[in-house]
């Protein structure tokens, strides 16, 4: 390169930044999943939670009856929500603004 000249050629992961910044939200969320991807992996967790959870359900009150497993659903849901704020919570107190910081 010439003193003054510019280089103009940007490498691929830079072209590829550029254009997940300009995507729009509906192209960003309903776009092909790529493998080894962010929301690849979050829809395998929310489907096998999900899908545990459902199984599970009608097993558990067969074992401990239907009030008992009423119960132990409120307690489940309470002790969810209960979790949940207290990472919202810390994450607030200690300023912090992505899950792979905490």
């Amino acid at each position: 390169l010439e003193p003054g000249e510019v280089k103009e050629e940007k490498n691929e992961q830079e072209v590829q930044d550029l254009q997940s910044k300009n995507k729009t939200w509906w192209n960003h969320t309903f776009s092909k999943m790529k493998p080894g991807g962010i929301r690849g992996s979050i829809m395998t967790f929310l489907s096998i939670g999900i899908g545990a959870g459902i199984l599970a359900l009608p097993y558990v009150c067969k074992e401990v009856g239907l009030v008992n497993g009423i119960i132990l659903l409120i307690i489940g849901m309470i002790a969810t929500y209960w979790s949940f704020n207290l990472i919202i919570e810390t994450s607030f107190t200690l300023n912090i603004k992505k899950v792979e910081h905490m």
